[in-house]
């Protein structure tokens, strides 16, 4: 019988031949291709690594509730654990034997609504002190143009 098998063993053999040739070919050669272990990762190839997070151009401010007060001048300053609208933060000590709050906001767009919701307790801008993010409200209005003389710069 193997004169039978022989002219389909003669073509298919050398086709069959090639193609395992080809085929090892192509997986071994390295002429022009980068292999995926040297090529550089991808935001697509790489979903899980994280990004470092953007540095600060600026320092940190370093004014703080107890920094304008010290400034200030306000003695027996604590920070209160209540809420103040749009406030960050807020607290209050003594200055000359009156109660003087001080507000912190994170930008004028906080302070704004603050003035806008203390204003229904008949409070007005021009018995606050703005400077900076803080603002400054004695319950004695005398004592604003010395807040001012002494915060002018300090805070901001």
């Amino acid at each position: 019988m193997p004169g039978r098998y022989d002219p389909v063993m003669r073509t298919t053999a050398p086709v069959a031949v090639l193609l395992v040739t080809l085929v090892l070919a192509g997986c071994s050669s390295t002429t022009g291709a980068v292999s995926p272990a040297t090529q550089a990762p991808t935001a697509a190839a790489t979903p899980t690594e994280t990004q470092p997070a953007p540095q600060p151009t600026e320092e940190p401010s370093t004014v703080s509730l107890e920094s304008v007060a010290s400034t200030a001048g306000i003695a027996d300053f604590a920070r209160s654990t209540s809420a103040a609208p749009a406030a960050i933060a807020w607290g209050q000590g003594t200055l000359d034997g009156s109660v003087v709050k001080i507000y912190e906001f994170a930008d004028d767009a906080g302070y704004t609504a603050f003035v806008a919701s203390v204003a229904g307790f008949g409070i007005t801008e021009d018995q606050l002190l703005h400077v900076g993010n803080f603002a400054v409200a004695p319950n004695d209005a005398a004592q604003l143009e010395q807040l001012r003389a002494a915060l002018v710069g300090a805070a901001g």
